[in-house]
């Protein structure tokens, strides 16, 4: 995981003054999850990173979640 992605998290977080728990409440999750996604302990579901990006009006994209790229020798 992107260090980055967790610190969009946190950074929206605190910038929006907006508790794990407040947070895990508006997306419909417990907030040790959000804990650990800030920790980097977990990622959200894509059905949770595009949560996650609608809530936070797009200051946390799904995106940045997700950026692990195929190479040919991987397929």
């Amino acid at each position: 995981m992107q260090h980055g992605d967790m610190e969009k998290l946190k950074s929206y977080l605190a910038g929006a003054k907006v508790t794990q728990k407040a947070f895990a409440d508006m997306i419909g999750i417990h907030d040790s999850v959000v804990s650990r996604f800030i920790s980097g302990g977990a990622k959200p579901s894509l059905k949770t990173a595009g949560i996650i990006e609608k809530v936070t009006r797009g200051k946390v994209p799904a995106s940045c979640w997700f950026t692990d790229t195929v190479q040919w020798g991987d397929v």
